[in-house]
């Protein structure tokens, strides 16, 4: 089965940044003809700049590039500024990212693909603006067996998330997993509806009194919320965990702390 992505990924350490290694995928024996399979060149030029002190870019320029099953692996010797300007067609297989310290996905290009993503991110606590990964008109996605420190959210979506799972996460220190932020761009006409999420087997500690918050608009309440087997007590001493839920509809089951009611 065919699967389609539009996949806008930024995952990094403080901002990407430009870099002078850039490893061109077309320097590696690339055709760009959308019918020859270019995964050899792909995890070679990956490879060249994961093993590049300091980190480099992989670049794949405008173009249209078929690539099989392909996993580029870490841990690397820098951040890695993966930029897709072309299309990357990657029919029924997986893209995988695993074992990463550090990676910027981007660029403006497409991927047509299944993405897979273990990774590995540290931030300091008090560092502003260091998301773990954020995730934006994106489908078929999946992150799991990844650790994430930030001073921000762990993991953050926005506006055209679609199919993202996410498993076997370990999180901390940072503001926990967020959906949405949608919206909130003053005089921007937006509507967006929150949907068939499930919360599912999250356990830990709340740095917050509010370990669970739901906010959701009046007029587009949140549907079809599934919260099962919540555990997050509040870590301090001056009260306990408590949730938040305005304008959302669904259902809870099995263990809650805080109390939850949908």
């Amino acid at each position: 089965m065919d699967m389609f992505c539009i996949f806008f990924l930024f995952t990094y350490v403080v901002n990407a940044r430009p870099y002078t290694n850039v490893f061109n995928v077309l320097k590696y024996g690339v055709v760009a003809d959308g019918k020859t399979d270019c995964s050899k060149a792909f995890w070679t030029a990956w490879t060249d700049a994961c093993a590049w002190n300091g980190g480099g870019t992989v670049l794949i320029p405008k173009g249209n590039y078929l690539v099989g099953p392909a996993t580029f692996k870490g841990p690397c010797k820098g951040p890695i500024d993966f930029q897709i300007q072309g299309v990357v067609n990657a029919p029924s297989d997986w893209i995988m990212f695993q074992y990463v310290n550090g990676l910027y996905v981007g660029g403006g290009g497409t991927f047509h693909c299944h993405v897979q993503l273990h990774y590995n991110h540290t931030a300091p606590e008090d560092s502003p603006n260091t998301d773990g990964i954020h995730i934006g008109d994106s489908s078929f996605i999946s992150i799991s067996h990844s650790n994430i420190g930030t001073g921000d959210d762990y993991i953050s979506f926005g506006a055209g998330s679609n199919n993202i799972h996410v498993s076997n996460v370990t999180c901390g220190p940072g503001h926990g997993i967020s959906v949405g932020s949608l919206g909130k761009i003053p005089k921007t006409p937006l509507k967006v509806l929150m949907k068939d999420v499930h919360y599912r087997n999250i356990w830990g500690t709340s740095s917050s009194k509010v370990a669970v918050n739901f906010v959701c608009s009046r007029s587009l309440p949140c549907q079809k919320i599934e919260v099962k087997d919540i555990y997050l007590p509040y870590n301090g001493n001056d009260g306990q965990a408590s949730a938040n839920c305005l304008n959302v509809r669904g259902y809870t089951v099995g263990k809650q702390l805080p109390k939850i009611r949908l």
